[in-house]
């Protein structure tokens, strides 16, 4: 499960909502084996962010880099900084 090449946080609540579903099916037909079907070590865990701090001098470069670069480019290097 570990080598899924999908979003994490979309890949966690995907295998924790089949988790839930799983025990509510368990409780109901009286299966208590498929509780331990999905363990919490199989969901990964949550991302924690980074924050990134930048110098003035480092905001009023980038500022500049994003005056006189063309449009595309620049919407490069927004979405990276996200």
């Amino acid at each position: 499960m570990k080598t899924e090449d999908t979003g994490t946080k979309r890949y966690r609540a995907e295998i924790t909502r089949l988790r839930s579903l799983l025990n509510m099916v368990a409780d109901i037909y009286q299966y208590p084996q498929a509780k331990d079907l999905i363990l919490n070590r199989d969901i990964p865990p949550d991302i924690k962010p980074e924050f990134k701090v930048y110098s003035d001098e480092e905001l009023e470069r980038f500022n500049v880099f994003l005056a006189k670069v063309d449009i595309q480019t620049a919407r490069i290097s927004e979405n990276e900084e996200r």
